[in-house]
């Protein structure tokens, strides 16, 4: 009987060095491997973007006095004007040079320390019915151009408004040009 445990013990040990030498040759033939790193790149142009205001893309410049306006005075060949002047100014929102369609909104007035006189309003209308405070929404295309109006008045009333006579005035207007949405 001892023969027989003895031919058992070493059929195991056999059997045992042969599972762990298949399993040394797996796992080193797991990590043998041909490998080839290959780099690149993606090329990409982007779409050019323009928006302009009268002109410019830094800041602009209006004077109410030019152009349409009327009840104005004349001094020195300068036109300015008083209680009671009206007109028209316009802003041409320009998206020529652009890829893509722009919206746009403006806003006038409010600047700490910027003082306008009380009576002078702005509207969207020619029959000066619609305030405004700022104008947005349109779309303008890619390539193309339009022109808004805005109406001003400095209504004739009662109030003294004495403090702005002789004054060069400012009246604050910040337009900023968006892109249109491409997945709207």
């Amino acid at each position: 009987m001892k023969k027989s445990t003895k031919k058992n013990d070493k059929t195991i040990f056999i059997a045992a060095a042969i599972m762990f030498a298949c399993a040394i040759g797996l796992f080193v033939g797991a990590f043998a491997r041909f490998q080839t790193v290959v780099g690149g790149s993606a090329t990409l142009k982007t779409a050019d973007w323009s928006f302009m205001v009268n002109g410019g893309t830094a800041d602009f410049s209006v004077n109410l006095a030019d152009g349409t306006a009327y009840n104005l005075v004349e001094v020195d060949g300068e036109k300015r004007i008083q209680p009671g002047s009206y007109g028209v100014f316009p802003l041409v929102l320009s998206a020529v040079g652009s890829d893509v369609d722009v919206t746009y909104n403006a806003n006038f007035g409010g600047l700490s320390g910027e003082k306008i006189p009380t009576n002078l309003a702005l509207y969207s209308d020619d029959q000066y019915t619609k305030p405004l405070a700022n104008v947005s929404g349109d779309v303008i295309t890619a390539g193309q151009q339009k022109t808004v109006n805005i109406y001003w008045k400095w209504l004739y009333t009662e109030t003294d408004e004495t403090e702005f006579a002789g004054q060069t005035l400012t009246l604050p207007v910040t337009v900023t040009g968006y892109q249109v949405d491409p997945n709207a």
